[in-house]
């Protein structure tokens, strides 16, 4: 209860600071209505939607100095969990979800999540991103299987005015990138990569990519574009600083081509998508306990929506089906068919009045799936202020490792019989915008049921993975931002969670899980003058658990850039990450970066 009290209290201290200044803002350039479409998948003002969607804009990411999705959501306050530096992985969380429980989008479409159910987003570039949208709490009622914590839509766009642009940059661990962008009216191309040593012993990794776009049609309302992209990622694996690996190396290949498209039909608006995904990850180490693995996955599918107005409700109905492909040496051959079909309604009861509902039935053809609602009730207060309550239901399903993995080396185990992971959530949300200042307050409580995770039932050190997790996560929130003069920016932000699993034996959510930190401190700053350009995000993370229940060090980290366009042509830059030099680590055991500085240089002609 302290916690919600602390930020009552810093809502209202700013709230009060935002309508002493409201006059000042008045007076500044108009910020263009913010419109977001992943969490109802519909163009929406981000005021008018359920739930809370963060919007981290193409401008944000190109004047960060990162170069992966994973470096530019870690910058925003988002949970990463990171295996230390390049060669590990990355893969997002939202609001105590896990990653497989967070969904992850590229341009509306599932990302391949492989036989894990986890993206690793450690070596997808940020070239071509138009903008990223994280919506938060349950999705599944729009897009099936594993959105308990939330969505991540990764939104591209490849084409526009005629234009190429050369990147460059090196700096410490003898880290270099290159990449190379084509775009043009109708069509648009990116190819680079980066080579690092890396921050630990055997840590060395290379990445590439390639990534395409060609607009068949391209007007205001119907489009049809393909998309394509290719990613490669090929890294030293050092594994855990106390059994540190002298051998391991992993690769991963990731490949897809997606046909977008949107059109008027039958008197509604109709958008389809086609999607054809491969991914290769294979693992070697001739150490001296060899292990040799290789999974291997392949989805193909369709998804078609359609939107139509009947009154003062906008209907959205739609259907999915994906067809899986899984070869892997632990987990074996397997074929999978997934479908979907879901319904919603925005009602506008009234002006400024929104009744969000919506059902999602999915089938599956190894377990069984959940049916998840979900309900909103949008009420807009005055021309900037916004109350949003919310309920929903989200499942996770089992992944292929889960029913079938197959290690008796190691006496470990899948379980045929899983169930999915069942889960709902409470939410509240108050946003207030004006110009370009927002201030947006969030609570919410969430529970899962059937939560999957290996265990060992008969204390025999045979480990196998069942449904056992019972958990409980509050959740609170501010996050604040205000722009001046249109040359400095500050963002405030504070995130608090207590997430506990039952414990039989005193019958209570008593022990903790909050593994990533229970509170979440962000602030950044950002000013413009000339031709000058420079920013600072400062985090601070307390109160962490690891597996193990021990308690782990708080950390807090600082991340510098400073850019200066020469002229229209020229750009440099410089990025210090973790300028305090902070020895840390998200993950138990896998150390990440301390101070790393980058230069880089840009050309666009």
């Amino acid at each position: 209860m302290k916690k919600l009290g602390l930020i009552i209290i810093l809502a209202l201290i700013i709230n009060t600071y935002s309508t002493v200044t409201h006059v000042r803002a008045e007076e500044e350039e108009i910020a263009v209505e913010e419109v977001v479409v992943t969490a109802t998948r519909t163009e929406q003002e981000a005021r008018m939607v359920p739930g809370k969607t963060e919007v981290i804009t193409a401008e944000v990411i190109g004047t960060s100095g990162v170069t992966t999705v994973a470096e530019v959501l870690m910058k925003e306050g988002i949970v990463i969990s990171s295996y230390g530096g390049a060669s590990g992985t990355a893969t997002v969380q939202l609001d105590g979800a896990d990653a497989t429980e967070t969904l992850v989008l590229i341009n509306g479409t599932p990302a391949n999540t492989g036989c894990s159910g986890e993206v690793d987003l450690s070596y997808f570039p940020v070239a071509g991103i138009k903008r990223i949208e994280v919506s938060h709490g349950p999705l599944s009622a729009l897009y099936g299987a594993n959105a308990l914590g939330g969505v991540v839509n990764i939104i591209t766009d490849l084409t526009g005015e005629t234009q190429s642009n050369v990147s460059i940059s090196g700096g410490d661990f003898d880290t270099k990138d290159l990449g190379f962008t084509l775009q043009r009216e109708r069509w648009g191309l990116a190819v680079g990569g980066s080579k690092t040593d890396g921050h630990r012993k055997r840590s060395a990794t290379d990445k590439y990519y390639l990534l395409g776009q060609y607009d068949f049609i391209q007007s205001e309302d119907e489009y049809l574009s393909l998309y394509w992209q290719y990613l490669t990622k090929d890294s030293e694996v050092p594994g855990l600083e106390t059994y540190p690996l002298e051998a391991a190396e992993q690769g991963e290949e990731n490949a897809s081509l997606n046909l977008n498209g949107k059109s008027f039909w039958l008197n509604g608006v109709w958008e389809y998508k086609l999607f054809g995904q491969t991914l290769d990850l294979k693992y070697d180490d001739d150490g001296p306990i060899p292990d040799h693995a290789r999974h291997r996955a392949a989805n193909y599918g369709c998804d078609l929506a359609g939107l139509y107005h009947l009154g003062q409700h906008e209907l959205l109905s739609g259907l999915m089906f994906k067809t899986s492909e899984f070869d892997s040496t632990l987990s074996g051959k397997h074929d999978l068919e997934n479908s979907g079909v879901f319904l919603q309604d925005d009602w506008e009861i009234q002006r400024g009045l929104n009744l969000v509902s919506g059902i999602r039935w999915d089938y599956s053809s190894k377990y069984s799936s959940p049916v998840t609602p979900r309900i909103a009730l949008v009420k807009s207060l005055s021309e900037y202020t916004t109350v949003k309550l919310g309920y929903g239901k989200a499942f996770r399903a089992p992944t292929i490792n889960d029913l079938y993995w197959d290690q008796p080396a190691y006496g470990m185990y899948g379980n045929e019989d899983l169930k999915p992971e069942e889960g709902e959530r409470y939410e509240i949300i108050q946003e207030w915008r004006q110009g370009s200042q927002g201030l947006t307050v969030s609570f919410f409580q969430s529970y899962l049921t059937n939560g999957i995770r290996w265990d060992d039932p008969e204390g025999d050190f045979t480990y196998t993975v069942v449904n056992i997790d019972k958990l409980r996560t509050y959740g609170a929130g501010i996050d604040w931002k205000n722009t001046w003069q249109n040359r400095y920016t500050c963002r405030l932000g504070y995130q608090w969670q207590d997430e506990r699993a039952w414990d039989s034996s005193t019958g209570s959510y008593t022990i903790d899980r909050n593994f990533f930190g229970s509170n979440h401190f962000n602030l950044g700053f950002s000013v413009k003058s000339g031709p000058w350009q420079s920013g600072l995000n400062w985090k601070w993370v307390q109160n962490r658990m690891n597996q193990g229940s021990t308690k782990m060090p708080d950390y807090h980290t600082g991340d510098f850039n400073l850019g200066y366009q020469v002229n229209v042509q020229w750009r440099v830059m410089l990025a210090v990450n973790n300028v305090t030099n902070e020895q840390y680590a998200i993950q138990n055991g896998y150390p990440l970066p301390g101070r790393e500085m980058k230069l880089s240089l840009n050309y666009q002609f």
